[in-house]
């Protein structure tokens, strides 16, 4: 398995007991179809609209401060 797909696993991760809350925000992230469905629609252009990215980064309450 790509380490790509191994967000996409279908069995939950374990979390551990003192899980802070970007684990469990990951989690929720990795398991809903309408967040699936729009990194798919990013990701699969080779020139990403960066409007579009913020849009949808924003919607979904993600922060990228060290973006490479």
């Amino acid at each position: 398995m790509s380490p790509a797909d191994v967000w996409r696993a279908s069995e939950p991760a374990r979390l551990p007991d003192n899980a802070d809350i970007g684990i469990a925000a990951f989690e929720f992230l990795r398991r809903n179809p309408a967040y699936n469905h729009d990194f798919d629609q990013i990701a699969r252009r080779k020139n990403p609209d960066r409007k579009e990215e913020a849009f949808t980064a924003q919607r979904w309450g993600l922060r990228f401060p060290g973006r490479s």
